[in-house]
């Protein structure tokens, strides 16, 4: 009988932390966030370097920190073509990072394609590595 009345007691408090949890869920859930977001504004640094992919809203945030006088020069990873590269029905991932970046203002000369083909974001991250700048965003 004492056994049963702890197992109700445990399922009761279950259960009013759960229905507590549920209710709660939007401001746990936003202060959960507002502890991963980072939302800072950078330093100076030698060069924004570009990660792959993204090529939608990546280049976009790299020519506003370019605008915003971040770093003088943007470095793009070259990337290993894909098929669809090769066929030419889509452009290189490079070229067209490139591309993106010149239509939102970003001098021709101020943009880099670095390195060898890379295939993965370890090898982009060891031609990061390799750079001879000190300080790159």
């Amino acid at each position: 009988m004492k056994r049963l009345r702890y197992l109700l007691w445990g399922a009761a408090l279950l259960l009013l932390f759960l229905v507590t949890a549920w209710f709660g869920r939007a401001q746990i859930l936003t202060s959960i966030a507002k502890v991963w977001i980072i939302d800072q504004i950078p330093e100076k640094a030698d060069a924004i370097f570009l990660l792959g992919g993204g090529e939608q809203f990546r280049p976009d945030k790299a020519a506003q920190l370019y605008h915003a006088g971040v770093a003088p020069l943007i470095l793009i990873p070259y990337q290993r073509p894909r098929t669809t590269d090769i066929l030419g029905l889509t452009p290189e991932s490079p070229d067209l990072t490139r591309r993106t970046l010149i239509a939102r203002g970003v001098p021709e000369a101020a943009i880099l394609i670095i390195g060898k083909p890379v295939t993965s974001t370890w090898a982009v991250s060891y031609t990061h590595l390799t750079l001879p700048t000190k300080r790159v965003v």
